[in-house]
């Protein structure tokens, strides 16, 4: 074989692995958009609920067995309606601002979320507006 073709050679295997590798990176990348996604819709299904019941008894509540939230299948994201519900060790990193709280005519959730890297990224959103990043990261151990 010649030298031109071993190079050839060297360059097309390398070229295969690229397409390989950078395949495997667009397949993680939209993995991880469709469990962002996933967090977005339960999100919504939880504003809905909290919505439903203030029309019926003109107040919220974080009563998740009143509101029917059940979300179902490996979750990536945990939903906190009040700041009994933050694990102690959470709760010492999350600014008083950044409590999750539910009262008659408001309410303001915590939302994190774990990452493919086992990172755990934290929202907020008060009364289902735009969700607002909050300044926490959990640094995960995969």
């Amino acid at each position: 074989m010649s030298v031109f073709h071993k190079i050839l050679n060297y360059f097309l295997k390398c070229s295969v692995v690229a397409l390989i590798v950078g395949g495997l990176f667009v397949v993680k990348e939209k993995i991880q958009q469709a469990r962002y996604s996933e967090m977005q819709a339960n999100l919504k299904s939880l504003t809905y609920s909290l919505e439903a019941y203030r029309n019926i008894y003109s107040k919220y509540t974080n009563d998740r067995e009143q509101l029917g939230f059940k979300p179902e299948g490996k979750l990536r994201s945990v939903f906190y309606l009040s700041a009994d519900e933050l694990p102690s060790q959470l709760r010492q990193q999350v600014a008083e601002e950044d409590f999750p709280f539910v009262s008659d005519d408001q309410y303001q959730l915590l939302i994190s979320f774990e990452q493919d890297d086992g990172d755990i990224l934290f929202w907020k959103t008060r009364n289902g507006e735009d969700l607002t990043r909050v300044n926490i990261l959990v640094k995960g151990s995969r």
